[in-house]
């Protein structure tokens, strides 16, 4: 079984979209390890069950927006408390803990931990590769706080 995948969506183009992206592309530079794999994709549907089948974790990283939510701030959920973030659960494809579900139900080799850390943003719509300023002010707190989380998961693979 293959150890860690970490999975970046969003689309870099639509301005806080693409956090999950940005901060894929800086944890390649950053974490460089034989049991780390890094995917990005644009949104999380079915056919991502393919690509995570395998890994023993997995570290998904989304932009999320939560009613009184704080730009910036970094929520932490397993499949047993997650939220919707913008890409797992969109009205045009299967609920993200659905298409897990029905994975293990026809023996796909799922993870057996999953991490999604979903990045509080303040705009998703607009086109441009810039992050608000917001996420900008707080860039480097989001990416330590998720790089401390996979350094400790990474242990238990030595």
């Amino acid at each position: 079984m293959k150890e860690i995948l970490i999975l970046g969506l969003g689309n870099e183009m639509l301005h806080d979209d693409g956090i999950g992206i940005k901060i894929l592309r800086d944890l390649k530079t950053l974490l460089k390890s034989n049991y780390i794999d890094f995917l990005e994709l644009v949104t999380g549907s079915l056919d991502m069950l393919e690509m995570i089948s395998g890994y023993h974790i997995l570290f998904i990283i989304d932009s999320i927006r939560t009613k009184d939510g704080i730009p910036g701030n970094v929520y932490k959920f397993s499949m047993n408390n997650y939220k919707p973030t913008v890409h797992l659960d969109q009205f045009h494809d299967v609920r993200f803990a659905d298409s897990i579900h029905l994975a293990k139900k026809i023996g796909m080799k799922v993870p057996e931990k999953i991490i999604i850390f979903g990045v509080e943003v303040s705009e998703d719509t607009e086109f441009t590769k810039e992050l608000s300023r917001d996420l900008k002010n707080n860039y480097d707190d989001i990416l330590i706080q998720i790089v401390k989380e996979i350094v400790l998961a990474e242990k238990t693979c030595n």
